[in-house]
């Protein structure tokens, strides 16, 4: 829970701040006049709110108005029909979903999410598209909307792995979204028109080992399947292979297990393949690397899953290939030469075959993120990972459970494109480099469970394009005053320090840092107070705890 500790809040200033952002009006783009009928159900809906429990009471939808200007309403260019309605994260609540609702047929999209409805029903009818946010267990009546073409009911969006355990408990702290009863099969069963599933970070394993059987039986024209975080058990099974016009599979945080099907080869349209932190094994089937449509492979963080990597053709689509954190050997990077399109590359030091670097280096100039995992960047070794610093292209560089006997090396920084730097469980010693002051594009940096020491360089203030600064987690600890250089990241808005061992006064210079919106300074030695325009914004976290 230690790393939840700062990003709960965080997720709390980030939901705020979305809340905002989605009372902005689709009004805003040009559009015939508001069809009368469409006017009507949605004025019968305001009046079915009681505004007494609400966060906002929807002002612009007025009576003798344009309802294609109103909050959170968008129509059609030609026929003025209301397309869309998203009174998202408004606070609304009603004893029941007012009828009003259902004369609205045109909806292609509907986001009603953070709301409180009494717990109606939605319409059998009527909706293409559906994207509803709830809390607790899954309406049955989803599962009546035979029409639906895309469902989107997930929790979480755009899940990352790369702090997966915080997120852990971050979405069993919520227990946001459960699917028991109805169970994942009756949702399904009739939406045999189903093209797009989304059910990300929806619990749903309760039904067992079952829900590729549900899938391959009941939604077989799918086209995009997103069921991340949705703690899935048990092997891929075979009724799966029915999904012939897949184009998206994204499984990843789960606890699938077995092997990967080598039926997935079959998939000619598999565009996305994402399988990322589960409990996969065996064997890696070769032919899925030779799908001409493959853009994305993820299959990180299964640790029992080997494979060789084959030499790549001229014509693959990979954009994005990780294989961090798993048993795949001989990887020679000299073949990704021919793959022209890569531009996000993940790969696992131990894996690595040695080559001179100027077999491979020029090969590697379309490369703009790298993630490297279980590198040994000690001496001699070491030495043989310095071609990192020649790759210039490079704008995302993310190294994690790395060891070293030795200094970080100067090299980084010579990635003076480098946007993003994120760095942990490296146990690198000594200082952190002075040559980190020379990326002046960064808009990230994050160092935490690392075991740097000494004090926070005063070159830190080179970085005046970061937004998001975290050192901390250390397990030597960085020491000494917090550098008043500092002050000079007037862009930042997310400053972590936390469970360091800094010590003295807070600077003051951190009063000019105006976009500060989250601010953690905990378990240290600090004194003093932050003087600083922060506490007029809407949300203030800042954690000091005296040592």
């Amino acid at each position: 829970m230690a790393r939840a500790s700062y990003l709960l809040p965080l997720i709390v200033v980030l939901i705020h701040l979305r809340s905002l952002a989605s009372s902005t009006s689709y009004g805003n783009l040009t559009a015939p006049s508001c069809h009368p009928d469409h006017a009507a159900a949605l004025l019968q809906l305001k009046q079915s709110f009681l505004f007494d429990y609400s966060t906002n009471t929807l002002p612009s939808w007025e009576a003798d108005t344009d309802c294609c200007l109103w909050e959170g309403v968008g129509c059609d260019s030609v026929s003025g029909q209301v397309t869309v309605l998203d009174l998202s994260g408004h606070g609304l609540y009603s004893y029941s979903l007012d009828r009003a609702l259902f004369n609205l047929t045109s909806l292609q999209r509907l986001d009603l999410s953070k709301n409180d409805f009494g717990g109606s029903c939605i319409p059998a009818a009527g909706f293409e598209r559906l994207s509803v946010n709830f809390y607790g267990q899954i309406p049955i009546v989803i599962g009546k909307l035979s029409s639906l073409i895309s469902l989107d009911i997930s929790s979480i969006h755009n899940i990352d792995g790369g702090d997966i355990d915080t997120l852990y408990n971050v979405v069993d702290s919520y227990s946001l979204l459960v699917l028991q009863e109805p169970s994942f099969e009756t949702l399904v069963s009739n939406l045999t028109n189903l093209r797009e599933l989304y059910l990300d970070a929806v619990d749903i394993a309760s039904g067992g080992e079952d829900w590729a059987r549900t899938l391959g039986k009941y939604v077989p024209h799918l086209q995009v399947l997103s069921m991340a975080y949705c703690r899935l058990v048990g092997p891929i099974h075979y009724s799966m292979s029915l999904l012939r016009s897949i184009e998206v599979i994204n499984l990843k945080l789960n606890r699938i297990s077995g092997v990967v099907p080598e039926f997935f080869a079959d998939f000619l349209n598999l565009r996305v393949l994402q399988l990322s932190f589960n409990n996969l094994r065996g064997s890696f089937p070769p032919k899925i690397f030779q799908l001409k449509n493959l853009g994305v492979l993820d299959v990180p963080n299964n640790d029992q899953l080997s494979g060789n990597v084959p030499k790549f053709l001229y014509g693959s689509s990979l954009e994005t290939l990780n294989l961090q954190d798993t048993l795949f050997s001989g990887v020679t990077l000299s073949y990704f030469g021919n793959l022209t399109s890569l531009t996000d590359l993940g790969i696992d030091g131990r894996s690595i075959f040695t080559e001179p670097p100027y077999f491979f280096v020029n090969k590697l100039d379309h490369i703009s993120t790298l993630r490297l995992s279980s590198i040994n960047f000690s001496w001699e070794v070491g030495s043989k990972f310095s071609w990192i610093g020649d790759l210039q292209s490079l704008t995302t560089l993310k190294l994690s459970d790395c060891y070293s006997t030795m200094t970080m090396s100067s090299w980084i920084g010579n990635l003076t494109n480098l946007r993003s730097l994120d760095i942990r469980y490296c146990d690198f010693i000594g200082p952190i480099p002075h040559s980190i002051g020379n990326l002046t594009t960064l808009e990230y940096l994050a160092i935490s469970y690392c075991a740097f020491s000494g004090q926070l360089l005063s070159s830190v203030g080179n970085l005046r394009n970061l937004r998001f600064l975290q050192i901390s987690y250390d397990f030597h600890g960085l020491s000494g005053p917090i550098t008043p250089a500092i002050g000079h990241l007037n862009k930042l808005t997310v400053l972590i320090l936390g469970d360091s061992s800094f010590s003295g006064r807070i600077p003051n210079t951190i009063a000019n840092m105006t976009k500060l919106i989250f601010v953690d300074l905990s378990q240290n030695d600090l004194v003093g107070k932050i003087q600083n325009p922060i506490i007029t914004l809407y949300l203030v976290i800042f954690e000091l705890c005296m040592k």
